[in-house]
């Protein structure tokens, strides 16, 4: 007896995409970059554009969106920062971009291996910065600092991290240069202030991106709401009647949100 076909089985789903992450929900960013009037913070393969002057930000955005020669596969940018010439040097993995701004295209012959630019073999870059000086700092391997020459991209010189920002401890996360004079590095945890005229840490704590006054959504979608309820309640006690009780104190004490008159 001839045996009817099998249906083939069906492909196992697919999984749901992954939902698009909230900015004021992360406790860790990869990436806080300023530009002109502009503060891009990017995290995984995700970017957000803030302006600097609202706080408001769209978003996130694809990274690619913005550098479609990233190489396939990479899973985020692990620092950038902007030369004092303009363009800007993006670090993922091993590689190197040289970045046009604001064109956002990559310049002839790169990327580039950090081992090119005179990186040791099995360097991890912990973060990077262009200073308010115009110096340009790779951190990397947790305790080191390569400070990079303008003119031909490379590391001109190696220093230990704490003879070049004397105060800021090993685990460097994050760099960044921000719009009030200082440099900020940041740890798993935690933030450190430095004022690099006077070489000193001028404030540590916990990181939160409220720091940065960034405006989130839904927060002040409910400081609204909040706002208003407030308004409804005060305006309700204004238009209805005194009421006192008898078990209020004479002392003239606040007693359930009232204040009482003091019997003669």
């Amino acid at each position: 007896m001839n045996k009817p076909p099998q249906t083939p089985a069906l492909p196992p789903p697919l999984p749901p995409p992954s939902p698009m992450p909230d900015l004021c929900t992360l406790d860790r960013v990869n990436g806080i970059l300023i530009l002109e009037n502009r503060m891009y913070i990017s995290y995984k393969r995700y970017v957000w554009s803030i302006d600097l002057n609202g706080r408001t930000y769209n978003g996130p955005l694809a990274l690619s969106n913005h550098m479609s020669f990233l190489h396939d596969n990479y899973t985020r940018v692990t620092t950038a920062c902007q030369s004092p010439s303009g363009d800007l040097m993006v670090f993922v993995d091993n590689l190197v971009y040289m970045v046009q701004y604001p064109e956002f295209t990559l310049r002839p012959s790169w990327p580039r291996t950090l081992q090119k630019l005179g990186f040791p073999a099995r360097t991890m870059i912990n973060g990077a910065v262009n200073t308010h000086r115009g110096r340009s700092f790779v951190v990397f391997n947790g305790n080191s600092v390569g400070e990079i020459d303008e003119c031909d991209k490379r590391v001109a010189t190696f220093t230990p991290l704490e003879a070049t920002f004397p105060g800021i401890p090993t685990g460097v996360t994050l760099i960044f240069r921000y719009v009030d004079g200082n440099l900020y590095f940041t740890t798993r945890t935690q933030f450190y202030r430095f004022n690099e005229f006077t070489k000193t840490v001028t404030a540590a704590g916990k990181f939160d991106l409220r720091m940065l006054n960034i405006v989130c959504p839904k927060t002040e979608l409910l400081q609204q709401l909040r706002n208003l309820l407030d308004r409804i309640v005060r305006v309700g006690d204004l238009t209805s009647p005194a009421s006192y009780s008898d078990d209020d104190d004479d002392s003239g004490v606040q007693l359930s949100g009232r204040r009482t008159n003091r019997r003669k």
